[in-house]
């Protein structure tokens, strides 16, 4: 099944991309006859071939657009695959059969829905019908088949299986030169028709018969499933004779008018012909499609939103529709919202903003800049009592302790305990072998994350400060999606080490499971954890730079920290000690608030100097004070260096910000990392212009 097409993850940050879902519901065929042969998936299904659904009439009302035909003709038969609705999904359960041979040589591959109501059935009818491994003895021919006389190239059988209750179905004679006779066409209970008539009309390309496809599209009535499929064809119909290219506007204002109507089929594939404008998306608006009783509208209205001209507005109205808790327990409805407020997030973080305040906004995006991901599922803090959490052996794979074939994310903890003189020290961490994806915390602070790298060794730089004496708690949020997981490798590969000290922490771990992939299929959204936190994480206006004042209009992310004249962000080159800019340009006199991400493996800060400084000046100075008992608490900053603004020390992966006043001089100011050592590479100018 697949819900969401791949077009639309394109460009939206922090969404798998994955769409689709196998849903079928059971494993088990059923033959009516031991004698079947099977090279792999033995009794199950492992050709599945032809599958199509029932759309006539001329079939009880079980049937109606709800049974899928599936042919496995290593079993004999014709499957029935009963749909039914599951949110804004389906979810497949187990129907039995429509047909089933005892002859061992019926191989039904294709079942299709004729024009006369009836199932038309194609028998490949072949004894030798599946992969080919040649048996011993046999050798291979044409194709590389592997010769047999138990081949027939020339017989098959079709089967045409019609109910006894059916209503006899007139034939149908359509000719694109008889445009009332597709019309009619389009009218009839059987899609076999519908789709023949709407392909020659739109390969017709005359638009002469577009009032009768408004009538059909006005027409409010329903069946006794709630479709009502003329209507649908004829929606289509106009879209393809180009009716809907924005130059018609009768025949938008008549596709308008059907977001309203009755059958949620035709709410929704109006929503999906109308053109991209700012008028049908506030008609889609005004049609309360983005809140509609039936989820599969609402899936398909977020979508159709999200490929709209971003809008304020409608940002808003997609954060009121992500507090909704039936939009949040649906399977597919939170990506999909996710994908529109991507298009619309000025206006969806702006009303986050208001809703959380501008104070804790400006914190919980500072947060998730730090790698947290969301505080109702962060165990990685030391202070966590973790004693009543099952233990695991480390390094072990899952599949070889109680836990089994596990995929998901679990948490696993190490409490261990440092040496004295390892106290504030600097050290690497190895954890052997990681599946798949791990995010690693020492004493709550995230010192390295590895995503989808199965097999791959870790190891992390723990920052000097980190450590402390007595109890130290090492946690790691793991992630598997398919496979075997776990940290995993020899005893000796999971260790912390120091300059003088080695600590081994292999042995007995504590674990919790934090979430279920059913099928190892990873979750974009998680359940339980609010969404426009989770959106925030990745539309974060801390990582990108943006300022948080640049989100939004009126009530803007971050206005509690104070109304600001300019917004600076500052990073680190990965695996370097150097400043990703050297230089940065403010007005005098402003209000500016500086953004700084570390994202490299140590500890780094900025402090913004006089006019006056010189950083070769500075750094003898700097050296000189690393030896003092209270350097590491004042992050290695004399007391008495002049200066105009500094963060505070950030450590790997983390962000810090500090608002401050430019100078009124215009002039250089030097920048500079005051880590021990780091003056000499990590040092730039800040420009206050006049």
């Amino acid at each position: 099944f697949v819900a969401i097409p791949n077009r639309h993850y394109e460009g939206v940050r922090g969404l798998s991309g994955d769409g689709r879902k196998k849903i079928d519901g059971h494993y088990a065929l059923h033959p009516i006859t031991p004698n079947i042969r099977q090279v792999d998936s033995q009794g199950g299904f492992t050709a599945a071939a032809g599958h199509s659904f029932y759309t006539a009439r001329s079939f009880p009302e079980e049937y109606w657009n709800r049974i899928a035909l599936v042919n496995e003709p290593t079993g004999n038969l014709l499957h029935r695959a009963v749909l039914e609705k599951d949110g804004s999904g389906y979810a497949e359960k187990d129907g039995w059969n429509l047909m089933a041979s005892a002859d061992e040589w019926a191989s039904p591959i294709a079942a299709e829905v004729g024009p006369d109501g009836a199932v038309w059935v194609l028998d490949w009818y072949n004894f030798i019908i599946q992969h080919n491994p040649t048996p011993e003895g046999f050798e291979r021919g044409e194709g590389n088949a592997y010769e047999t006389p138990l081949r027939d190239r020339r017989h098959g059988r079709i089967y045409r299986i019609s109910w006894e209750g059916a209503e006899p179905s007139a034939p149908r004679s359509l000719d694109p030169d008889r445009p009332g006779r597709l019309l009619d066409a389009l009218e009839s209970d059987n899609m076999f028709w519908r789709i023949t008539a709407q392909r020659l009309l739109v390969e017709r390309g005359m638009t002469d018969v577009q009032r009768r496809l408004y009538d059909l599209v006005r027409d409010r009535s329903v069946d006794r499933i709630g479709l009502n499929a003329p209507a649908i064809h004829a929606l289509w119909t106009l879209h393809g004779l180009g009716a809907l290219d924005g130059s018609h506007g009768e025949a938008e204002e008549v596709v308008r008018g059907a977001l309203r109507h009755p059958s949620p089929g035709v709410r929704k594939n109006a929503a999906r012909v109308l053109p991209r404008t700012p008028d049908n998306l506030e008609a889609i608006l005004s049609a309360g499609l983005l809140t509609d009783d039936d989820p599969n509208v609402r899936l398909h209205a977020f979508l159709v939103v999200s490929e709209m001209e971003a809008s304020q507005a409608v940002g808003r109205r997609l954060y009121e529709v992500g507090q909704r808790e039936e939009v949040l327990a649906d399977e597919w409805l939170p990506t999909a919202l996710f994908i529109a407020a991507a298009r619309h997030r000025e206006g969806f973080l702006s009303a986050y903003a208001e809703d959380l305040g501008g104070v804790e906004f400006a914190r919980t995006a500072a947060a998730l800049a730090r790698g947290e991901l969301d505080r109702s599922v962060d165990w990685s803090g030391p202070a966590l009592d973790d004693s009543d959490w099952e233990t695991i052996p480390v390094p072990s794979l899952w599949r070889d302790t109680p836990m089994g074939s596990f995929t998901g994310v679990l948490w696993v903890r190490r409490a261990f305990e440092l040496p004295p003189e390892a106290e504030g020290m600097g050290a690497r961490l190895r954890l052997a072998r990681v599946n798949d994806t791990d995010v690693t915390y020492v004493n709550g602070i995230r010192i390295g994350a590895t995503e989808d790298a199965p097999d791959d060794r870790r190891e992390y730089r723990v920052p000097p400060g980190l450590l402390r004496r007595g109890r130290d708690v090492l946690a790691v949020r793991l992630g598997n999606r398919v496979g075997r997981g776990g940290i995993w490798g020899e005893p000796d590969s999971v260790v912390l080490e120091g300059g003088s000290f080695r600590v081994p922490l292999s042995g007995e771990w504590r674990y919790r499971v934090a979430q279920v992939w059913e099928g190892g299929r990873r979750p974009d959204i998680v359940a339980g954890a609010p969404f426009a936190r989770q959106f925030l994480r990745h539309y974060n206006p801390v990582t990108e730079g943006t300022g948080a004042g640049e989100a939004g209009e009126g009530g803007a992310p971050g206005e509690g920290a104070g109304a600001v004249d300019a917004t600076l962000t500052l990073g680190v080159v990965p695996g370097e000690i150097r400043y990703d800019r050297t230089e940065l340009a403010v007005e005098a006199g402003a209000r500016v608030r500086l953004t700084f991400g570390n994202a490299g493996d140590l500890p780094h800060n900025v402090v913004i100097l006089t006019r006056e400084s010189a950083v070769e000046e500075l750094g003898p100075v700097l050296d000189a004070y690393v030896g003092r008992a209270d350097a590491a608490a004042n992050d290695y900053l004399p007391e008495e260096i002049p200066l105009v603004a500094r963060t505070e020390m950030a450590s790997a992966g983390q962000t810090v910000t500090v608002t401050f006043t430019a100078p009124d001089e215009p002039g250089e100011y030097p920048f500079v990392c005051t880590f021990p050592g780091h003056w000499r590479t990590m040092s730039g100018v800040l420009r206050v212009e006049g």
